[in-house]
């Protein structure tokens, strides 16, 4: 995701993560797991997944955010967010 983020993300009251977190470390801890026969198709699933929940956020803040900033930043994120996905939904099944 190569979108800028908004400047002034803490005058907006938005705190950047300094680090990864339980969540994304798990899935990291799984994709390392795995043999390389099975980790194209979980990192393929994974990434759609990601990408659609990533849209459905994005869609809302476009719709809903107070901020005129964040508004904006979500509005010009979506074209690049659903480009992402239809190529990840593109990439072949190498499991099995």
């Amino acid at each position: 995701f190569t979108a800028t983020p908004p400047r002034n993300l803490t005058l907006l009251g938005i705190e950047t993560p300094k680090k990864v977190g339980r969540k994304h470390e798990g899935t990291l801890t799984r994709f390392d797991s795995l043999s390389r026969e099975h980790f194209d198709a979980a990192y393929v699933k994974h990434t759609i997944a990601d990408r659609q929940s990533t849209i459905a956020l994005f869609e809302r803040q476009a719709r809903k955010a107070r901020a005129a900033e964040l508004k904006a930043f979500a509005e010009s994120s979506l074209p690049l967010l659903r480009e992402q996905l239809k190529i990840a939904r593109s990439l072949p099944d190498r499991e099995g």
